[in-house]
């Protein structure tokens, strides 16, 4: 896969190729914003550590945004395709979906969850996307006043109207990361908080089951 950098307003492709000696190596292309070429499949001669983490360097150097809007945890199940998404304007995160052959998306609110920052962008405090027995389910980080909840969400997707969030823990003691798996019916959800300078590292582990009723 080729990298990108747009640094001194040019266009500077990196990408792996055969060298003259027949063995892979890494190689630049170099192009205007008008498209003219200002060199083209010049050897990259730095060590390969160095490249790779070229990329990851830039992308720690831009600016933080304070934009709470973008499609996160994108799932793909058979037959159905899954994602979180949210518009600037928005409040809430919305659960989408879509069972093949439709081309349309059920759209439906989850909850206005805590943002914390993910390299130069804002990530929301949700879960992977699970999915059992025609129920979607996310763990998400609420916030409420000075205090957070861990809510578990499951949504019936053959009844939208027909969803059921339970709160694992009302008063979170800690802004955290979230996580959810399931084997079948059964779920877990977890929540942890790194070690910090003057604390342990947190960890909150609560079972639950995908069904929506009960």
């Amino acid at each position: 896969m080729a990298s990108i950098s747009t640094e001194g307003g040019v266009f500077t492709l990196g990408y792996k190729a055969l060298a003259p000696d027949g063995q892979p190596g890494h190689f630049q292309s170099c192009f205007t914003p008008s498209g003219q070429v200002v060199f083209e499949r010049r050897q990259d001669m730095r060590p390969s550590d160095e490249i790779y983490m070229e990329g990851i360097y830039r992308r720690r150097k831009q600016p933080p945004s304070e934009a709470r809007a973008g499609i996160y945890r994108t799932r793909v199940f058979p037959d159905l395709l899954v994602f979180i998404d949210k518009l600037e304007d928005e409040d809430s995160i919305f659960l989408n979906w879509r069972r093949a052959p439709s081309c349309e998306y059920t759209r439906i609110a989850i909850g206005v969850p805590h943002f914390h920052p993910s390299g130069p962008t804002l990530f929301p405090g949700v879960s992977d996307i699970l999915f059992h027995g025609g129920v979607l389910a996310l763990a998400w980080i609420r916030p409420t006043g000075l205090a957070h909840e861990l809510v578990f969400s499951k949504v019936q997707i053959d009844a939208a109207a027909e969803r059921r969030d339970e709160v694992v823990v009302s008063k979170l003691p800690y802004v955290t990361m979230v996580a959810a798996a399931n084997i079948g019916p059964e779920a877990i959800v977890s929540a942890h908080r790194g070690i910090r300078e003057d604390s342990d590292a947190r960890l909150i582990v609560h079972f639950t089951r995908m069904d929506v009723a009960g």
